[in-house]
């Protein structure tokens, strides 16, 4: 290219960059018909003149010849010969039509009275307002156009003849004063056209006052190459010739062109058409600045490229292209250097100074959404850039909801929905927003209104996403239009539901690349190529768990990549505001990170070579994770993974911490949640909170924590009282939080008994602080059968309600186990055996183990000597009762069950284990029973 004429490939430039701004008009000539086979404007010519008299064989004026014609053989006669001549309703496009499309020319001017152009149009789904005279002007439906300027067969207007050529003024002056207009503001190429063209002269004669050099120059795309005075003659006249030879234009277009259907010149021009579409004045050979500038042009459309952004690479046979967790490793020598000159700040300065066509902070965020943290070793996001993130990459509504921020969620999609179209991937938030909070029929209403807007101009590719968007969240909207009986989304639910996502891509006047990704999404091939990489990853990180756990050590990668595997995926979506999180790949994808992450954090730590090397795992949870554990995975499957994976304790980093807090606090601020339904906000909500439960931080803040439990107690059912018992034991609430939780449990919920333990809890802090618990409701408890609750709370209630609840208690005991319990626990002392031997008698189920405890309990405590007679007496037939009351001097070994054993304390355990017999009950239990890691790591010490 070094070797070309540098005027052409200004030139080049000048039209790519016109096509690059939309401001290309295309003035298409016969030459472009003839590839089609029609016959050319001399052929034309020929053929009327040799049906003429004799005497006007030397006769050259073409435009007197036509005219001498029609006035010969009459109106009709004329137009026929026309029509035979040039093939009407004989011809088809071929590939020139096709690669002018693909221009997306904001304008198309032709001279020629053909449909050909008009066919294409509808081929290529393409929309233009058919100009063919001046009365179409004021209908124009589509901001781009066709104009026939010399009429059409079908308004039978065409110009051809002298007097039309005279009259043209008076009779197209909308049209004419319309393609003078172009010639002024927009830059416009001649195609088609040969340099003896007498339709040219004369357009050129016409223009002669607006191709000054004061104004906009045309171009005109020539096959044959120029002499001097040609280009002189035209240059003059305010148009560039635009000439390449076989060989220069091949050496442009590289192995990227692919030859299509013509020859000659009409491959010339088709060469070059394509090239004018994929020059890059950026020379190949510098990949940085190539990429850059290639990929640039499409950010305000969309953000991230996800996996497309390996389409931009492939220009480089050279080149491999391979994700890894921190970016992108290419093993080219071109990268190589340049790590060699960026290697410090002063070589990255000197690199930028050198590229002044790159913009840094831009740089910075397509690096940031594509997840170009660096490429071949060379850094491109570093420590500054993170800690100052927020002045690169903007907060968006995605980011506010995964922190449960509701307040700043209003206000902005208050913002958005007041906000007019910018026609730029920031329109998409709004829709996408109101998506994510469940109003799928509002998303899909203004999905549909964006639609005509981007179309009219030409933003194809926001197009495309609202289109698939309205496709992704069609059966949501259905099912929400029947639901809530939802009339006014009809028409947009049957575009919706009618959408042919593969049809409508393969019409799109869209770069290759964009196609690609495109075609990546709505196949699913993208996303099921991440998805079975994850899958992989899982399963490795699986296996070194189970190397670790026997003795092993093994240093990877394998979660890093697959971290960065499931980013690349979300940043795909959620920068792009494009909607995947309800199909099931994306859901698995998510699923497999979430694993991924708890099972390398339930990883033993292990190394080796004397701590030389250290097994790779999570040692805490960060930011990052935390988020994919709350909004990225179902309760019911966090839920299992943490008892599959066996963690009783997790561990948060200060990020992560930070993130928690955060949270609570945006849980705590909000006034309602906004998403259209609660089935949306509580799974998030609870996985937060059971995060929380396997916490054992004291940087969690308590009272955040205990206000949002209070606040959202509605959900406690789907929360769960293990969880919130876990809370409980973790994190001691305050006495007044103490209070409000056990009224909680005893009066709002869908079973008090599932909260006994827990109350149980609450009252030993309430005791602690040496408070009372004061709401009691009598009614209540005469209501429901709640007395073991009532007997838990008996010893923090106001002394002066105790004789009353006392006497209540006692009157309704109906159970041997909770009169036991209520007499033992607040230490009532009965005068008599009498009641204890009634509930004895009624009770039918026989006393348990832990009925059996309670009274050694109550037998070894001298307080109760009326009650010791009564219990001497039962323990002659119950081994168990008799084992509690001594366990050291219990010989009968084989009737002991190791349940029994376990309800010792601590002390009487660690005694009773020292006795051979039951130290192999143990190692039975151990063997054949699932236990937790700390349960196992507890009974084994017991050995």
């Amino acid at each position: 290219m070094e070797t070309m004429d540098k005027q052409q490939i200004s030139n080049l430039s000048h039209i790519h960059q016109a096509y690059r701004d939309n401001r290309l008009v295309i003035f298409v000539g016969a030459g472009v018909s003839r590839n089609s086979g029609v016959p050319t404007w001399d052929e034309l010519i020929a053929a009327m003149k040799s049906e003429l008299p004799a005497d006007l064989s030397n006769e050259n004026d073409a435009l007197k010849i036509a005219q001498l014609y029609k006035d010969a053989r009459g109106y009709k006669e004329y137009m026929d010969k026309v029509k035979d001549i040039l093939l009407f309703n004989k011809a088809t496009p071929n590939p020139l039509h096709k690669r002018i499309l693909s221009l997306n020319p904001c304008h198309i001017i032709t001279t020629n009275y053909d449909d050909l152009i008009e066919q294409e149009i509808q081929n290529e789904y393409t929309q233009y307002t058919i100009i063919r005279e001046d009365k179409d002007i004021p209908q124009m439906a589509y901001p781009n156009s066709l104009i026939k300027m010399h009429g059409d067969y079908l308004t039978n207007n065409i110009v051809l003849t002298e007097t039309d050529y005279y009259n043209y003024k008076n009779n197209f002056p909308l049209v004419r004063a319309f393609v003078q207009s172009l010639f002024a503001s927009k830059l416009v190429l001649f195609v088609g056209f040969s340099f003896a063209d007498l339709n040219l002269k004369i357009i050129l004669e016409e223009l002669k006052g607006i191709l000054s050099d004061n104004m906009q120059r045309a171009y005109m795309l020539s096959c044959d190459e120029p002499n001097y005075v040609v280009r002189n003659y035209f240059e003059n006249k305010g148009v560039n010739v635009v000439y390449f030879g076989e060989n220069e234009i091949d050496s442009i277009n590289g192995s990227e062109y692919s030859k299509v259907a013509l020859n000659g010149k009409g491959l010339l021009m088709d060469k070059i058409l394509f090239a004018i579409k994929n020059y890059n004045i950026i020379s190949k050979n510098d990949i940085a600045s190539y990429v850059y500038n290639r990929i640039k042009p499409y950010y305000k459309e969309m953000r991230s490229l996800g996996d497309g952004l390996r389409y931009f690479f492939s220009k480089y046979s050279d080149i491999k292209f391979y994700a890894h967790s921190s970016g992108i490793d290419t093993y080219s020598q071109y990268f190589k250097k340049l790590k060699e000159v960026t290697k410090d700040n002063q070589g990255k300065r000197q690199f930028l100074n050198n590229h002044p066509d790159i913009d840094l902070k831009t740089l910075l965020q397509l690096a940031y959404y594509n997840c170009l943290n660096e490429i071949d070793g060379i850094e491109i996001l570093d420590d500054k850039f993170m800690n100052n993130k927020s002045n690169y990459i903007p907060l968006t509504t995605v980011d506010y909801l995964r922190e449960f921020d509701f307040s700043a969620v209003k206000e902005r999609i208050f913002r958005l929905r007041s906000t007019t179209a910018q026609y730029n991937i920031d329109d998409l938030e709004f829709p996408f927003a109101l998506y994510l909070l469940g109003d799928y029929a509002g998303a899909l209403r203004h999905y549909a209104k964006l639609l005509p807007m981007y179309w009219n101009r030409q933003k194809y590719i926001l197009y495309f996403i609202c289109r698939y968007n309205m496709w992704s969240i069609r059966f949501n909207a259905q099912w929400q239009k029947d639901w809530e009986i939802i009339t006014d989304v009809e028409r947009e639910l049957q575009l919706a539901l009618d959408t042919d996502l593969d049809e409508i891509l393969n019409k799109l006047p869209l770069d290759w690349e964009i196609k690609k990704i495109f075609q990546d999404l709505i196949s699913y091939r993208s996303i099921g190529s991440h998805l079975v990489k994850t899958e992989e990853l899982r399963e490795k990180i699986f296996e070194q768990r189970k190397l670790t756990e026997k003795g092993g050590c093994s240093v990877n990668s394998n979660i890093l990549l697959l971290l960065s595997t499931y980013q690349r995926e979300h940043l795909f979506c959620a920068s792009n505001f494009i909607i995947c999180n309800n199909s099931s790949y994306y859901k698995s994808l998510c699923y497999n990170a979430a694993s991924g992450i708890l099972n390398s954090f339930s990883t033993p730590a292990s190394s080796i070579f004397g701590g030389l090397l250290v097994s790779t795992r999570v040692e805490s949870l960060d930011k990052f994770m935390l988020e994919i554990l709350i909004f990225d995975i179902s309760n019911e499957k966090l839920n299992s993974a943490l008892k599959g994976y066996d963690i009783e304790t997790l561990i948060f980093d200060d990020s992560g911490v930070d993130y928690i807090n955060s949270c609570l606090h945006g849980l705590n601020e909000s006034k309602q949640s906004l998403y259209k339904s609660n089935e949306m906000f509580y799974p998030p909500l609870c996985n937060l909170l059971l995060l929380i439960s396997k916490s054992q931080t004291e940087k969690i803040d308590k009272d955040l924590l205990y206000r949002i439990l209070l606040k959202y107690w509605i959900f406690e059912f789907h929360i769960g009282y293990r969880v919130i018992d876990n809370l409980i034991i973790r994190y001691k609430p305050s006495k007044e939080d103490a209070n409000e939780l056990i009224s909680k449990m005893l009066y709002e919920t869908h079973s008090t008994l599932n909260y006994t333990r827990s109350i149980g809890r609450l009252v030993s802090y309430i005791s602690d602080y040496n408070a009372e618990f004061t709401d009691i409701r009598m009614d209540f408890f005469k209501m429901h059968k709640a007395i073991m609750n009532l007997i838990v709370i008996y010893r923090v209630s106001p002394d002066v309600k105790k004789p009353m609840l006392q006497t209540f208690c006692l009157d309704n005991i109906e159970d041997f186990g909770h009169y036991i319990r209520f007499v033992f626990l607040n230490h009532i002392v009965p005068s008599s055996d009498d009641k204890i031997r009634e509930f004895y008698n009624k009770y039918k189920n026989g006393i348990n183990k832990d009925d059996s405890y309670i009274l050694a309990q109550i037998r070894k405590d001298a307080s109760f000597t009326s009650l010791h007679s009564f219990i001497d007496e039962i323990a002659i037939s119950n081994e168990c009762l008799k084992f509690f009351l001594s366990p050291e001097e219990y010989k009968d070994f084989d009737n002991v069950s190791i349940d029994w054993l376990f309800k010792l304390d601590k002390k009487g355990k660690e005694e009773i284990f020292k006795n051979e017999i039951y130290k192999t009950k143990l190692k039975d239990y151990i063997n054949t029973h699932w236990l937790s890691k700390s349960d196992m790591e507890y009974l084994i010490s017991l050995l």
